[in-house]
């Protein structure tokens, strides 16, 4: 296989009163009553597809409310039914699933600008958890509020339904990931593929981003022990690619990084598309 390193581009770089915080979680997640900030969700579509002007209102016009959830809160629970779908403004969420006995995959892993549970807007509920990988601040939207701006304006429905094709791709990718690649490899892929992703919403610099997980959950993410994961970062570190200190990633050589986990950003589905 021909291995393309990466490269940062420029581009790729309320209804409150209707909504309770135990609807969710049944915990303390905080409600805000305050108009949400959208922008980072708008800077990411616009990264892939042309909106209008009338376009853009029309989502941030929607009913908008706010919430807060801390560390390790469960922010949608598997099963529950589902009336609105929460935007992620700030921090990072986990998407995971369980084994009967208890052994957590973490699925996917969200970051500001993603709507986290859009799927449950057609579905109702989802099929596996979410929670805080750290603070988070979301801004939720009535199911009834996307069904009423997707209908007026069609070509929204086409651009909300590619985000959550983005998200298939990526778990398509990481069925290979797991399955077929070396364990620094994994390790070097998550690396890559999430400065890329936050490179779409302009977090990361040029060296480096922060990543507020511990080594349980990158573990959780590659699909091997604490005790494995700590010597494929020792592996990657001494081979001069990449280091992982209290939840920071530091590029040591970005392109032999990519290299090492073979990593083809193809299935992101970066730049613009028509549609």
């Amino acid at each position: 296989m021909t291995v393309r390193a990466f490269a940062f581009s420029e581009q790729a770089n309320m209804d409150c009163a209707a909504v309770r915080a135990q609807e969710r979680t049944g915990s303390c997640a905080l409600l805000l009553p305050m108009s949400a900030n959208i922008d980072l969700f708008i800077r990411k579509l616009r990264a892939r597809h042309h909106l209008s002007r009338e376009e853009e209102n029309a989502l941030r016009g929607m009913r908008w409310g706010e919430r807060r959830f801390e560390r390790h809160q469960m922010m949608v629970r598997s099963g529950e039914e589902l009336s609105e779908s929460m935007l992620l403004t700030s921090g990072f969420a986990l998407r995971c699933k369980f084994t009967p006995e208890g052994t957590r995959q973490i699925a996917e892993i969200n970051i500001p600008g993603d709507f986290i549970d859009l799927h449950g807007f057609i579905l109702r509920r989802l099929d596996h958890e979410i929670t805080a990988a750290s603070r988070c601040e979301i801004a939720t939207v009535p199911h009834s509020e996307l069904m009423r701006v997707t209908e007026e304006f069609t070509r929204l429905n086409r651009v909300l339904w590619f985000q959550t094709l983005i998200d298939a791709a990526i778990h398509r990718e990481w069925m290979l990931v797991l399955g077929k690649k070396r364990s620094r490899s994994r390790v070097a892929q998550l690396f890559c593929e999430m400065q890329s992703r936050m490179a779409v919403v302009g977090l990361p610099s040029d060296n480096g981003y922060s990543l507020p997980f511990n080594q349980q959950d990158l573990a959780d993410i590659a699909g091997m022990t604490p005790v494995h994961l700590n010597r494929c970062l020792k592996e990657l570190k001494d081979a001069n690619l990449v280091t992982f200190r209290n939840g920071r990633v530091e590029f040591l050589d970005v392109k032999g990084l990519a290299r090492e986990a073979q990593f083809v950003p193809d299935y992101l589905h970066l730049g613009q598309h028509d549609i």
